[in-house]
């Protein structure tokens, strides 16, 4: 059984790029498929933009700067920097609804109380610093 594959604040840059170039752009998932000749599928650009599975692969990334008309010096450059925020912990660039990332990270949020739960409720006031 394969293991999970741990993201790294590079890997989330890297999705950052991506996502900045293909919002950009008017290219669908299919189109950049077409383009590259299936080199990189529609799927894998979907897994990618919401970092599900694997992190982009730098053939991919290249790949993605051409097709979007990026320099890849450029888009690298921004991608150091991007990992330099993230790793700061000054904005990691993560929507409050991504699901698959909350799930990923729920060691990182606190447990709510059901609403009229008034034990459960008492108890979270309580623990409260």
């Amino acid at each position: 059984m394969a293991s999970k594959i741990e993201w790294t604040p590079r890997d989330y840059a890297a999705r950052d790029i991506i996502d900045r170039m293909l919002s950009k752009t008017d290219l669908s998932y299919r189109d950049i498929e077409e383009k590259l000749g299936g080199q990189v599928s529609y799927n894998r650009v979907r897994d990618i933009r919401l970092s599900r599975r694997a992190p982009v692969r730098l053939s991919e990334f290249i790949a993605i700067c051409d097709v979007c008309g990026y320099s890849t010096l450029e888009a690298i450059s921004a991608l150091m920097i991007r990992a330099k925020e993230i790793e700061q912990g000054t904005d990691i660039g993560v929507a409050n609804d991504d699901p698959q990332w909350i799930a990923d990270h729920l060691d990182q949020f606190d447990i709510a109380a059901k609403y009229g739960d008034t034990e459960a409720e008492q108890q979270a006031y309580e623990d409260l610093p």
